[in-house]
């Protein structure tokens, strides 16, 4: 009976020391295939970065002038004068009077 013990005690052994391997096989493999998708981000994530850069270049930002020019004409409504083109009307006889509000 003794054999039959010690071929049962290492039976088990040999299938617990299977499974330990097998169990590290697997970590092994699942950081190998993490560290791979990781370097596959980070080389997606470059490669957009340096696209990106490329239209930047290819379409570079100018002002445009003319359309700037354009808009800023003495008939357009956009003006910043708030008394228009021709300016504030002085009646000598409003100088010197007090025209605040409320008075």
């Amino acid at each position: 009976m003794s054999d039959a013990v010690t071929l049962a005690v290492a039976t088990i052994g040999a299938g617990l020391l299977g499974a330990a391997s097998s169990q590290a096989a697997s970590r092994r493999q699942a950081r190998a295939q993490n560290r791979a998708a990781q370097q596959q981000k980070e080389l997606a994530d470059r490669q957009i970065a340096l696209e990106s850069e490329a239209a930047n270049r290819a379409n570079a930002r100018k002002a445009d002038i003319s359309s700037l020019l354009d808009g800023n004409s003495v008939a357009d409504v956009g003006e910043t004068n708030l008394t228009g083109a021709q300016g504030q009307i002085v009646d000598d006889s409003l100088l010197g009077r007090n025209t605040t509000l409320g008075a």
